[in-house]
């Protein structure tokens, strides 16, 4: 993939260090923003030219599911893709995260999930602009 064509990626987790760990997993193939809250998030996410979304489950305040709904119930942010990415492995956190409306859930590993997320987000537009 050409540096000059990196697609954003928001990542949301309070957990500094996992965030950390992500950045440094991604840094070479996308650009990044981290922020802290599922309200920095949100607020981050309406500034526009994000191409997808890292998220984590357990934050304080406002969980990774209601950030979730809250992004696609905007229809300004709602064609977004949004990972989940959480420890959480049973079966009923990983469908409260369909249900919220993430496009997937992962623990690890997450690159080839990004990037196949993002060359369909990428195809998309590319389809959109030839109609």
């Amino acid at each position: 993939m050409p540096t000059d064509s990196k697609m954003q990626l928001l990542i949301i987790d309070d957990n500094l260090n996992n965030c950390t760990l992500l950045e440094c997993l991604l840094e070479d193939k996308y650009k990044h923003q981290s922020v802290c809250s599922g309200q920095e998030g949100l607020d981050k996410a309406a500034e526009g030219g994000i191409d997808l979304v890292l998220l984590d489950v357990d934050m304080p305040e406002m969980d990774g599911y209601e950030v979730c709904k809250i992004l696609k119930a905007n229809p300004a942010t709602a064609s977004i893709p949004i990972i989940f990415v959480s420890a959480r492995t049973q079966a009923d956190s990983r469908l409260l995260g369909y249900e919220a409306g993430g496009d997937e859930y992962l623990t690890k590993p997450i690159d080839e999930k990004v990037y196949l997320l993002l060359s369909k987000r990428r195809l998309k537009r590319r389809l959109n602009i030839m109609n």
